[in-house]
């Protein structure tokens, strides 16, 4: 039984990718990359929803336990992580996208990511990537031992981090790479 290119488009567009784009600067390394990316996976018929977080109104975690009491999983706090929220029920994939500031993504996806205390992360996730710039080579370890433990306890699928260095980000032959790992993602 063969399935026609309608349906198998259908089949492909299943995948919802949320990007957390924790970069303060509308155009800058990060969003350079993950725009690559989200051609990419646009091509390969992925629905992309990529947020700003560097530049949303998300507090950090108070650490008052009110979510894991009378709040039910809800957050006392009431801002911008409510998008957020809401995103990451529909996705299948999460991506972290951030600069690196002394050697952590920064305090903006921080912060959006330790407010996940709240609800947690759904079991939707499936998959997870990330996308790191930086002004120094030797900036990463930390932040990636930061995901890898972060998505190892979660049970995602790693799909790799990529990370680019001072104006490399602006490189053709690095877009491409983001660009041909969105593509890759394919259903």
């Amino acid at each position: 039984h063969s399935t026609s290119r309608r349906q198998r488009q259908m089949c492909i567009r299943d995948r919802r990718i949320l990007i957390l784009n924790g970069s303060a600067r509308a155009h800058g390394n990060t969003s350079t990359l993950t725009a690559a990316f989200k051609r990419g996976a646009e091509e390969a018929g992925n629905d992309v929803v990529e947020l700003p977080v560097g530049r949303m109104a998300i507090r950090g975690c108070l650490g008052c336990e009110y979510c894991h009491g009378r709040g039910h999983g809800e957050c006392i706090i009431r801002d911008d992580e409510k998008e957020v929220k809401e995103e990451m029920q529909k996705a299948d994939m999460l991506v972290l996208a951030s600069p690196i500031y002394f050697f952590s993504p920064s305090a903006q996806l921080e912060a959006a990511i330790q407010r996940m205390h709240a609800e947690g992360i759904p079991d939707n996730i499936r998959e997870s990537a990330m996308i790191l710039t930086s002004g120094s080579p030797g900036v990463y370890d930390a932040a990636k031992a930061q995901y890898k433990a972060i998505f190892d306890y979660l049970g995602t699928r790693d799909r790799g981090i990529f990370t680019a260095c001072g104006s490399e980000s602006r490189f053709e032959r690095k877009q491409k790479e983001l660009e041909d790992f969105g593509r890759s993602l394919v259903s």
